[in-house]
């Protein structure tokens, strides 16, 4: 539920240059759904970010290497979006501190947790107060290695939360903080023996 995340060695890397004209060229996962100039994540944030802070249109070139799975979970999104405002500030000359791109991204991706991790890397929980992000960071056990199961088919987070239940029991919303607490001292102690009561999930 929008509490914390983590960064895998998955990565989005974005070069890009100006040029005359919009283009895109995309290796790697979903080369040509992420090359598509119409409908593009990266693209449309990034105009956009430009005409609500008043800066002038910088078409781009754009070399694009993509390692992480569309709609599968792993944080495409929150990626393609910190790309899309990094551009930005770039091109744009906003100036942003690090602080105010998570921000942006946060307030776009509509919670905190995965995109903070996206920038920041690491274990991260994350909070927001207004519009300001509280991220709180440690850096995992270097022996430690991630396990990734993916679905067969992707599914949109949006579409994922619509069959969940309005309410839960008590016990279960009890034994969920419970695990969501032990799981972040579990990850800033080292502490392996404790992820499995930490990884317990009712909700």
């Amino acid at each position: 539920f929008d509490t914390a995340a983590i960064a895998l060695d998955f990565y989005l890397e974005v070069e890009a240059e100006a040029a005359e004209d919009f283009s895109i060229s995309v290796t790697g996962r979903d080369a040509e759904r992420c090359s598509r100039l119409e409908d593009n994540l990266v693209l449309n944030i990034y105009r956009a970010l430009l005409e609500e802070n008043g800066r002038p249109m910088v078409p781009l070139a754009i070399r694009m290497v993509n390692e992480i799975p569309l709609g599968m979970g792993c944080g495409s999104s929150a990626a393609g979006r910190l790309a899309a405002i990094a551009l930005a500030v770039h091109f744009g000359r906003l100036g942003w501190s690090g602080e105010r791109i998570v921000e942006e991204a946060s307030a776009l991706e509509g919670h905190p947790d995965n995109a903070a991790a996206c920038w920041l890397g690491g274990f991260v929980a994350a909070a927001c107060e207004d519009s300001t992000v509280h991220v709180a960071r440690v850096i995992p056990p270097a022996e430690w290695r991630a396990i990734v199961v993916l679905p067969t088919e992707p599914l949109a987070t949006s579409k994922a939360r619509a069959v969940l239940p309005a309410n839960y029991s008590r016990a279960d919303v009890v034994v969920n903080l419970q695990s969501a607490a032990m799981l972040g001292l579990a990850f800033a102690q080292g502490r392996a023996d404790l992820l499995r009561i930490a990884m317990r999930d009712r909700i």
